[in-house]
């Protein structure tokens, strides 16, 4: 991983990761640490694309204490089940609820667009580069698990022998 040091400074502020598949950005996000607060900045037009396709574009209303304080337009509940992240806890805690990076801020409507956001929890330059591993696995997972394209095919042969007297038997 790559943090991007500022000149003369010896503690990362800034770190900046493209998840990307066959070339193209999947998701883009970047933490920024300053003066105790930490900001966090998140795009991706593919995954905002399959929250909307999960909710058949239904979106819902409701604010998040420490996130977004006004009422902020989302998506609703998805139930997928991953290793490292969580996508249905929207208004908990953010970013570690129950050992997973709480990602539910992935849901929010215009994430094509980008969003920033900021939180007042402090966090060391290891807690950052922790985080940003784990949120960078657990998209790689989702995109896995969720959104790749999958196409399984089955042929079902079924070999039958029909005896003289009628009776159809498969081996």
């Amino acid at each position: 991983m790559r943090g991007r040091l500022g000149k003369g400074r010896n503690k990362m502020e800034e770190k900046k990761e493209n998840i990307k598949k066959g070339g193209s950005s999947f998701l883009s996000y970047k933490i920024t640490r300053k003066n105790g607060g930490t900001s966090f900045f998140f795009k991706s037009e593919r995954l905002e694309e399959f929250f909307k396709s999960l909710a058949g574009e239904k979106t819902m209303m409701k604010n998040w204490k420490g996130v977004f304080p006004d009422e902020t337009e989302y998506y609703p509940v998805v139930q997928v089940q991953l290793n490292n992240i969580q996508l249905d806890r929207w208004g908990y805690g953010f970013p570690i609820n129950d050992r997973k990076v709480n990602l539910s801020v992935l849901r929010k409507v215009g994430l094509k667009d980008g969003f920033t956001f900021s939180v007042s929890i402090p966090f060391s330059e290891r807690e950052l580069l922790d985080l940003s591993e784990k949120i960078k696995e657990g998209i790689k997972e989702l995109y896995q698990q969720y959104i790749k394209a999958v196409d399984i095919a089955v042929d079902i042969i079924v070999n039958e022998t029909i005896s003289t007297d009628g009776e159809v038997t498969t081996p």
